[in-house]
């Protein structure tokens, strides 16, 4: 199935896997719009990828939660969910995580927590805008669950120095990699699922760095 670049214009049955803000309140929470009640993960910033997809599908004994804040390219997401034949454990929300995250997950709530390849907004008057930073790591840290990991890869070089000092110096996340402050390989290769950019960006030998952590 060949994805227009339009915006896509899908049915109501292909935005199922779609949650709002308001049908979640309504529904009593994240138990009442999944098939059944499991471990909850989340990834953040799905662009167009297929990485959360694949992981729901490898691991049905969890429920998978993605963020996108981008309309467009969340409902390609939905696209390939539905060219998949839906995937039961997994539900979208369009949203932009650094205004709703808390309010959408509570405290110890999570147990592992995705944000691949943010954009590293390169220009320093957007620094405010990237998402690792000083007032959000400890918004999403206070989510997980105690020993739940957070797992973020980047391959810009200048957004890891801000990572390593951001992620260094929040009390509550612990580097399970240390001392090194990232890996430039994947911790576990045999388990590990590759995004598109990380495909890509290996295959034009370009460096990524991994960074592993998890709530002490």
């Amino acid at each position: 199935m060949r994805l227009s670049t339009r915006r896509l214009l899908l049915t109501d049955e292909e935005r199922a896997p779609e949650v709002s803000i308001p049908l979640l309140g309504e529904r009593g929470g994240w138990s009442g719009v999944f098939p059944k009640e499991q471990p909850l993960a989340v990834e953040i910033g799905l662009g167009k990828d297929p990485h959360i997809l694949v992981q729901a599908e490898a691991c049905p004994d969890m429920n998978f939660i993605g963020l996108e804040y981008s309309r467009k390219k969340l409902d390609k997401v939905l696209a390939k969910i539905s060219h998949r034949g839906g995937i039961p454990n997994l539900r979208v929300v369009h949203a932009d995580a650094t205004r709703v995250f808390s309010v959408i997950f509570p405290p110890e709530s999570l147990e592992l927590i995705y944000i691949f390849f943010p954009d590293p907004w390169p220009k320093k008057r957007h620094h405010g805008r990237r998402i690792i930073r000083r007032d959000f790591i400890p918004v999403i840290s206070q989510t997980l669950r105690p020993g739940s990991p957070l797992e973020i890869r980047t391959d810009s070089e200048e957004y890891v120095e801000q990572m390593v000092e951001v992620l260094s110096a929040e009390p509550t996340l612990e580097n399970t990699v240390a001392p090194a402050p990232h890996l430039a390989d994947p911790l576990e290769r045999d388990s590990h699922i590759s995004t598109l950019f990380e495909a890509k960006f290996r295959l034009r030998g370009l460096p990524i760095y991994y960074f592993y952590y998890r709530k002490s």
